[in-house]
This record gives structure tokens, C-alpha cells and sequence, in this order.
């Protein structure tokens, strides 16, 4: 019996130092029903040679200006045909080869959205992210995409919101956990993902924005001050992490998680 086929999709522009390692994450899968798709928003530093190069891996690939990361997934959602959709952008892969085959899709078809943990991965070292209790996304992003695969019959009725920066995942998930779909938690590391030390803090009050716009509340004043509060303090936090030696800082980290 052939295994279900899955569509990965990979969002790029100006990726050349990135895209050939998340491509061959990809292609290394072993996982015999494989699409992947790879929407670039026409680079020019070269990564287009370097997805030429694995073109016969590729079931389909484009490269043209687009409105943004979310208006380049959405291209990707067009052209998946798999039943199953993940999205892994340039700079991200799979945490290892046999990710896909340890997902038993066959035997997950009652469900809409699955998912697992992620290797998250800063200047400062590694340490594994597993995804909050799906009830929490009624407050914040319980997981990260690039670890969620998710129905495409979901996704072709509801395209990311591009009027939204950084939090139209976040709107996704929401709504479809809102309209009842069916979530479930595995104990798989998918994805390594390569993340800041730090948010900006303009990042940080557009992003508490963003989701207080989803959740529908960012008309509440109290909502408005939690979100300038919560800004402050991040920026106060970016600025002890940047004067703190980083030596001190893994040795203080270390310490707690000892404890």
C-alpha cells in the first residue's frame, strides 16, 4: 500500500545561502509519496541556480515578485495536490531523515492538523520547543509551521490573511481550531528551526497587535496597555542580553536548567 501522499512547500527569496540544505532535508526524506513545491519571489543572489540544481527532485517551482512570505505560501497551497501539507521555508529542515516515515498519516485521517516539536536553534546553543495544549491558542501560537502538517482540503478554503506580518499562521490555526477542526500532538521532533536570541521590540508590539486583531479584542484599552507593557520588558530583556557577555549567560542558563 503506497504511503499518503505529503506536500512539502518552501517559501524563498534571496535564500542562496540557505535553500540548498533545507532542499536536501527534503529530498532525503525517506518517504516514498513525496511532493515538494518551492515558491521563490525572484531572487537575484543565485538561489534560483541552486534550485535549478535539484530540479528533478522538484515537482514544481516558480520565481516571481510576490506580496510577502504569506502571499508566496498561499501560491504554494494553489499548486499542493498531497493530502497533507508542510510548510518548510529556506533556513529551516527537517530535524532528520526519517521524520516523515515516523508519521503513521494512514492512521491520522480523522484528524485535520498534526504536529510535534521543533530543534530550535540560537547563537547561544540548541534546546528542543514542544508545542503548548491546543487550548492556549485561544491566547498565542501553540506551535511553530514548520513542525504542523495540515489537511490541504483546510488550507484551500482558508488562504493566509497577507493584510497581516507576522501573525496570519496564527489566524489560521485560530480559526480552524474556533470552526471545531481536529488537532493532535505527537511526540516527534520535526523541524530544526533557526531563531533570533531576540525579538525586536517594534516585531514584539506588531506581533501583540496582530494577535490581539485575531482574537478580536485590540479595541480593549486594557489589551492596548498589556501589549505596550509586554513590549517594554522585552525591550529591557534584549538590552540585559546584549550586555551580558554570552559565556556568563550559557553558564547561568546552565545552572538553572541543572536546578
Amino acid at each position: 500500500m503506497k504511503n499518503v501522499k505529503i506536500t512539502i512547500i518552501t517559501v524563498v527569496y534571496n535564500g542562496s545561502k540557505d535553500i540548498e540544505n533545507t532542499i536536501l532535508s527534503i529530498i532525503n526524506q525517506q518517504y516514498d509519496n513525496l511532493e515538494l513545491i518551492i515558491i521563490d519571489g525572484g531572487s537575484t543572489d543565485g538561489t534560483q541556480e541552486i534550485i535549478k540544481k535539484y530540479s528533478k527532485n522538484i515537482d514544481y517551482w516558480v520565481s516571481e515578485p510576490d506580496n510577502g512570505i504569506y502571499d508566496a505560501m498561499n501560491k504554494g497551497i494553489e499548486a499542493a495536490t498531497g493530502e497533507w501539507v508542510n510548510f518548510m521555508n529556506s533556513g529551516d529542515s527537517f530535524y532528520s531523515p526519517e521524520v516523515l516515515s515516523k508519521f503513521s498519516f494512514s492512521s491520522l485521517s480523522n484528524f485535520d492538523v498534526v504536529y510535534g516539536s521543533i530543534n530550535c536553534i540560537t547563537k547561544s546553543n540548541s534546546f528542543i520547543l514542544k508545542p503548548k495544549s491546543v487550548d492556549k491558542i485561544l491566547k498565542s501560537m501553540i506551535f511553530c509551521h514548520q513542525a504542523v502538517f495540515t489537511k490541504r482540503r483546510l488550507l484551500i478554503n482558508n488562504n493566509f490573511d497577507i493584510s497581516l506580518k507576522i501573525a496570519a499562521d496564527y489566524k489560521m490555526f485560530f480559526t480552524f481550531f474556533r470552526n471545531n477542526a481536529k488537532f493532535k500532538e505527537l511526540d516527534i521532533i520535526v523541524s530544526n528551526y533557526e531563531s533570533e536570541d531576540g525579538i525586536s521590540s517594534n516585531s514584539f508590539y506588531q506581533m501583540g497587535r496582530e494577535y490581539a486583531i485575531v482574537r478580536g479584542n485590540w479595541n480593549n484599552v486594557f489589551v492596548k496597555i498589556k501589549v505596550l507593557l509586554k513590549t517594554n520588558i522585552q525591550t529591557g530583556s534584549n538590552f540585559l542580553r546584549n550586555a551580558v557577555p554570552l559565556n556568563f549567560r550559557i553558564f547561568i542558563r546552565n545552572k538553572i536548567i541543572k536546578k
